[in-house]
């Protein structure tokens, strides 16, 4: 289970701004960092929809 950072309440969805280019990635992870954020972007863009 992830944490939540702000738990809705009866269906509200908190505003959360994710900037990727924020984001630096360790020196353990560099390999795959590209593809992660692909996917991640993915991910999230499937989960808007349906919204």
């Amino acid at each position: 289970m992830l944490p939540m950072r702000f738990m809705p309440v009866q269906g509200e969805v908190p505003a959360w701004e994710w900037d990727m280019k924020t984001m630096q990635p360790s020196v353990a992870v560099l390999p795959v960092w590209e593809e992660a954020k692909v996917l991640a972007q993915v991910f999230w863009k499937c989960v808007q929809a349906m919204a």
